[in-house]
């Protein structure tokens, strides 16, 4: 199994935490707070109720701080409870191994791939999206590559702020794929500057002394 975000692939190998299905109450108490409350006050009943679930959780991301509070509302216990119990749903056996690249070189590719997708549609993109119904908040519509577009259709900044807005939020977003994956265990680490396709296979069979 190659890519896929660090959850995917933790869900994959650990399987997913057993949470109860939400109840309509709990989601109705989430819903009321999150129209008649600040920001911060929400962050900060997360905070209180489930601390170790909101060092994980981003105060604007919304969609995940509801998940947070439907689970604690429902159950009564914080959501982070459940991450620490997951139901395990195979005993494959894995090798682990990470591709590393130098840091300018990633960033450097980044900045080129936005470039790439304003060049290829994605203003017209999002615009579709947003006259079929779909709104900003919406999950999927909070991706980096489309949130730092809306202030700038709206007039509240230029394009070329929104365009380094979405530079540096994916910069950021790959740094914190980075520290995460550094707190994984490893077999195999491999720098993207000394592999290729041809022969990565050759490599870890070496690691598995099973070279020639």
């Amino acid at each position: 199994m190659a890519g896929g975000t660090g959850f995917y692939i933790s869900a994959f190998l650990k399987g997913l935490a057993a949470i109860p299905e939400i109840t309509d109450t709990a989601r109705d108490k989430v819903r009321e707070m999150l129209l008649f409350k600040s920001n911060d006050e929400i962050f900060s009943y997360l905070m209180e109720v489930d601390p170790e679930a909101g060092k994980k959780i981003e105060m604007n991301d919304q969609h995940r701080i509801q998940r947070a509070l439907e689970v604690f509302e429902t159950t009564g216990k914080p959501i982070s409870w459940f991450w620490s119990h997951p139901i395990k749903k195979n005993d494959l056996e894995v090798l682990n191994v990470l591709l590393m690249r130098d840091r300018a070189e990633l960033y450097k590719r980044i900045n080129k791939r936005i470039d790439y997708m304003l060049t290829n549609g994605l203003i017209e993109e999002i615009r579709s999206l947003l006259q079929n119904g779909y709104h900003e908040g919406d999950p999927g519509m909070v991706s980096v590559g489309y949130r730092e577009f809306y202030p700038w259709l709206r007039g509240e900044i230029n394009y070329s702020e929104a365009v380094e807005f979405a530079k540096q939020h994916s910069r950021n977003y790959a740094k914190r794929q980075l520290t995460w994956y550094r707190k994984q265990d490893f077999d195999l680490t491999i720098s993207m500057e000394d592999i290729n396709i041809y022969n990565i296979k050759e490599e870890i069979a070496r690691f598995l002394g099973k070279g020639e």
